[in-house]
C-alpha cells in the first residue's frame, strides 16, 4: 500500500499506452483507497476497542447476548457488534471529556 503511488507513477512514465493507462489508474485510484481504509480501520478500532470492554465487563457482555436471544442468526451476529462499536465510541468520547479538560489544566498550570 505504501508503496502503490510509486509503482503507478513508475507505469504512468512507461511508453506502453496500457502500462501508461494501469499506473494513471493506480495515481486515481490511490487516495480513495487510502482515505476508505482511514475510515474503515478508525471503525474498526472503535469495534475492537469495544469489544475489549465489553468483553472485560461480564454484566455487559451478558446483556448484550442475553437481548438478542430472541433475533434471529443474522441479527444475533450483527447486534453484538453494533453493540460493542458503540461502546467503544461512548468510551472514547468518555476519555476525551475527561483527559482534554485535565490537558489545559496541566498546560494553564505549568505556563
Amino acid at each position: 500500500i505504501v508503496k502503490l503511488d510509486d509503482g503507478g507513477l513508475y507505469l504512468s512514465q512507461k511508453e506502453s499506452p496500457f502500462a501508461r493507462r494501469v499506473g494513471e489508474g493506480i495515481l486515481w485510484f490511490a487516495p480513495w483507497m487510502m482515505k476508505a481504509l482511514s475510515v474503515l480501520g478508525t471503525i474498526a478500532m472503535f469495534l475492537v476497542g469495544g469489544g475489549i470492554l465489553t468483553h472485560g465487563l461480564p454484566p455487559v457482555y451478558e446483556a448484550i447476548h442475553h437481548f438478542v436471544e430472541g433475533f434471529g442468526s443474522v441479527a444475533q451476529a450483527v447486534i453484538p457488534v453494533l453493540a460493542d462499536g458503540l461502546f467503544g465510541v461512548v468510551a472514547g468520547a468518555l476519555l476525551v471529556a475527561v483527559i482534554t479538560p485535565l490537558t489545559k489544566l496541566w498546560k494553564a498550570r505549568s505556563a
